[in-house]
């Protein structure tokens, strides 16, 4: 079995473990892969050989301040800032022990981005109302890194609540080699240990 496939396979059966561990079963449908909660976000961290794969999911509300799609200028103008911090991986993360390159990053906003059709936005400008379905709006992000040493790194700081300051709690799952871990951070404790 090629490489890729066995560490793609090592993230999504982590993602799913630590899922049903912290989480069970929920009797709401949503886009995420747990309950929403304002305030926490969930990031997944999985590591093996020189690549480290990170994954960020956080409602909109605490990432733009709002979960329905962005109609006004100031609210596209909060997805393009939003966007814009994200795709700093530097400021977001530092890596201690391990000399770690961005190769490639992506970030989803679908959820609260306006991409309906002039004639829409004609009808929405009429006070016609369109229909949004009420439900919970997330942001995802993805992050990979290639890493020289990597079994060198013991930690990593994660700035997310100094930029996105409505995350107040941060759940990560991380799995390095055949270690694997859990850790809560907040504003008081933003480093995750690896053991």
């Amino acid at each position: 079995m090629p490489a890729t496939v066995i560490f793609f396979t090592k993230v999504c059966f982590l993602i799913l473990s630590f899922s049903c561990l912290c989480y069970g079963h929920s009797e709401h449908h949503h886009k995420t892969i747990s309950a929403h909660k304002h305030g926490e976000a969930e990031m997944s961290i999985a590591m093996e050989g020189e690549d480290i794969e990170i994954d960020l999911q956080s409602s909109a509300a605490d990432i733009v301040g709002f979960e329905h799609k962005a109609h006004k200028k100031d609210e596209k103008l909060k997805l393009a800032q939003a966007k814009l911090k994200l795709q700093a991986a530097r400021s977001i993360f530092q890596f201690e022990g391990g000399d770690c390159k961005l190769l490639e990053h992506n970030s989803d906003f679908s959820a609260v981005e306006d991409k309906r059709s002039n004639i829409a936005d004609h009808i929405h400008t009429t006070h016609i109302s369109i229909p949004e379905a009420k439900q919970h709006s997330d942001i995802s992000a993805h992050y990979h890194f290639n890493c020289t040493n990597i079994d060198h790194i013991k930690s990593l700081s994660v700035n997310l609540n100094e930029i996105f300051p409505a995350i107040e709690k941060l759940d990560v799952s991380w799995i390095k080699n055949q270690h694997q871990g859990h850790e809560e951070l907040s504003k008081n404790h933003s480093k995750v240990i690896f053991k």
